[in-house]
């Protein structure tokens, strides 16, 4: 647990000294200097703990099985892509050879992570505060497969804003073939991207009532997709209060500050329409199993609109009042994250590295 606190302080130094600047093709200013030192010592530092873990992560062993039925043709459950690579990587660098094919996720997965944040950040020192104290970089120790689809997602936000949809488009596809549940945000995103009309917000309340009371509908669509969640473990309801809380907080922020920070906004606009789509989601569609895996790549646009607001408030005291407020928020929830990081659908702590120990006993 220390080390993360560490790693999560010793990032935010680096991410403090990151400022947004308009590159040229010409020249490097002093400044974009610093921003690509500190963006290097910040991907160094995520990627070297999250490389060097063993057996951190509830499925990092169960990871290690598929790496090996794949490369032996015994696993035909997932995705192509992410297939294609593990045995790419094995006859490169031999069977059996699990870390190397960890590191080269985690490495992938930290660069479009931090690639969107600062593309897309009003703040990139807020953003990055957020996107670590929700535990999105620690949860990318599980379910390796998400995460690297998640953070490719985000990236992906920038085409969408710019309504560059082929390239977005084409980024979407490409994360498909490693978990093809991102197709999800093609027609989500593009929707949100959108001018949303007085008419169109009176339809979310009939769009909320059709995913409640149809859950047979939903599942059958879900389970066309992914058949083998139907009546699996985690085939149950589950009510997630804290994504809830965290999406009602913010819609009641994005209200509050409207005028002044998201109306002439498109991009914050763009935010907010994901942020409401997430409270639909997590609030009525229950029934649907990993449903916060669909829901996260809505609500992860918070890490932007945040900080996109609260650096828009035209009074000082009270920008300053909130932000230390909203800080500190997250630093609590960062608190209680790291508390639950040791139940056994979680594993992140005590957190061990094959750099000090004996891979042989594993």
């Amino acid at each position: 647990m220390i080390l993360y606190i560490v790693v999560f302080v010793s990032s935010l130094c680096l991410a403090y000294l990151v400022r947004g600047t308009q590159g040229t093709y010409n020249s490097v200013t002093r400044q974009q200097m610093v921003n690509r030192v500190s963006l290097g010592g910040i991907f160094c530092l995520l990627f070297t703990v999250s490389a060097a873990r063993i057996g951190i992560g509830n499925d990092y062993w169960q990871y290690r099985t598929y790496f090996n039925t794949i490369y032996k043709g015994q696993e035909d459950t997932l995705e192509w892509g992410f297939s294609f690579v593990v045995i790419w990587m094995q006859k490169i660098f031999g069977y059996d050879q699990y870390r190397l094919i960890f590191a080269f996720f985690a490495g992938i997965t930290i660069f479009f992570f931090l690639k969107a944040i600062y593309d897309l950040s009003d703040s990139f020192f807020l953003s990055f505060y957020f996107f670590f104290a929700l535990g999105n970089y620690l949860n990318s120790f599980t379910t390796v497969r998400y995460y690297l689809v998640l953070a490719i997602a985000l990236y992906s936000m920038k085409f969408v804003i710019r309504k560059d949809y082929i390239r977005f488009i084409f980024w979407i596809v490409l994360a498909s073939f490693f978990h093809k549940s991102v197709l999800f945000v093609i027609p989500v995103y593009i929707l949100c991207r959108l001018p949303w009309k007085k008419w169109f917000y009176a339809l979310l309340p009939v769009a909320a009532l059709l995913l409640a009371f149809m859950p047979g509908l939903f599942r059958e669509i879900v389970f066309f997709f992914y058949p083998f969640y139907e009546g699996a473990l985690f085939d149950v309801p589950h009510l997630s209060y804290i994504n809830i809380a965290r999406s009602l907080g913010t819609l009641f922020l994005t209200l509050l500050f409207y005028k002044v920070s998201v109306k002439e906004d498109t991009k914050l606009q763009f935010y907010h329409h994901l942020n409401i789509l997430a409270l639909i989601l997590f609030t009525c569609a229950s029934y649907i199993p990993e449903v916060s895996r669909i829901g996260y790549y809505l609500n992860i646009s918070q890490i932007f609109l945040i900080p996109g607001i609260l650096i828009r408030i035209p009074e000082k005291k009270l920008r300053n009042l909130l932000m230390v407020g909203t800080i500190l928020m997250f630093a609590l929830y960062f608190i209680m994250f790291l508390k639950k990081a040791e139940q056994i659908d979680i594993r992140l702590v005590p957190y061990r590295s094959w750099l000090f120990e004996n891979i042989s006993n594993y």
